[in-house]
Parts: structure tokens; sequence; C-alpha cells
């Protein structure tokens, strides 16, 4: 049998969990992202959960049993609140091995020279980042970056503006 699914590399978690995945939210196709991150963010745009972005006020013991329903790949309880899932994807992320980003990517980022809004700037810049990931890092970080823009622009929509979520 496989090992569980927390601590995984992402490389491992795409090529023996990995699953393809179009976001009808964006119209956007993800090819092998590990599935608890996608029913974790599917579940927290579902229930609107931008309004309650408190990872740090989840029940702990409520986080423990989804981080095991996570690993073993079980389905999400409905009833799950929206703090635990976000505890629980913070957490699936945390236990992965090494970062989504590189180190040297993170550098290259807060020594950017552009104008804030340079549309162009940001593309030419995206575009070289994604060419120097591989391949599933850059799937994820996508997906990820999209999720949290979507949860942004509802949080917007709804005047909550809840944005300073930091992954």
């Amino acid at each position: 049998p496989l090992p569980g699914m927390l601590g995984l590399t992402i490389k491992v978690l795409s090529e023996f969990y990995g699953v393809d995945f179009f976001d009808r939210t964006t119209g956007k196709s993800y090819p092998r992202l590990p599935p608890p991150i996608i029913f974790l963010c599917e579940a927290l745009e579902r229930e609107g959960a931008e309004q309650d972005f408190q990872p740090e006020a989840a029940n702990e013991e409520q986080v423990q049993k989804l981080r095991e329903a996570l690993d073993q790949g079980q389905p999400l309880d409905p009833d799950t609140p929206c703090r635990v899932l976000w505890a629980g994807l913070l957490g699936f992320l945390q236990a992965i091995p090494g970062p989504i980003l590189t180190f040297e990517t993170m550098g290259d980022l807060r020594h950017t020279t552009w104008a804030a809004g340079d549309r162009q700037e940001e593309k030419k810049f995206l575009t070289n980042l994604f060419k120097t990931l591989p391949e599933e890092n850059a799937y994820l970080a996508l997906y990820i970056a999209s999720f949290l823009h979507t949860m942004c622009s509802n949080s917007v929509q709804r005047g909550a503006n809840t944005c300073r979520m930091v992954v």
C-alpha cells in the first residue's frame, strides 16, 4: 500500500495521487494536483470561507481529525467548520517538504523593480518564473494563487475585504 499523503514531496504527490482538475470558477485546467488541496479549496470556496480566515482559531482536535482524513485520502466531513478547513489547507501545504516556489524566486520577487500595476512586467516575471519551476510545482502554485485570488474577489464582493491571507 502507498504511504499517507502528508509530508510527501510535490513530485510524489503528483505522480502517485495527482488528479487532473478543471476549475469551473476560472475555467482553467490543472494537471495532477494533490486531491486534498482540491477538496479543501473547493469546500472553502463553496462555504464562502473567505469571511472566516482564522486557522489559528480552529479546534485542535478537529484539525487533527481532518489531517488524518486527508492523510488517508478519506472524504471530508461536510460539517467541518471553515476555520478547520483553513487550518487543514495551511497544515497540508506546510507539511510538503521544500517550498512550492524556490527561495531564489522569493528573493527575485522581493527585488523587483517594476512599478506596481505594470501588468506587462508582471506577466514577463511570472512567465519566466514558471519556466524555471518543476511542472508539478508550477501548477500547484498557479492553482493556489488562483484559489486565493477567487477568495479575495469574493471577499471584496461581499464587502468584507479580508484579503490579508498569507500562506
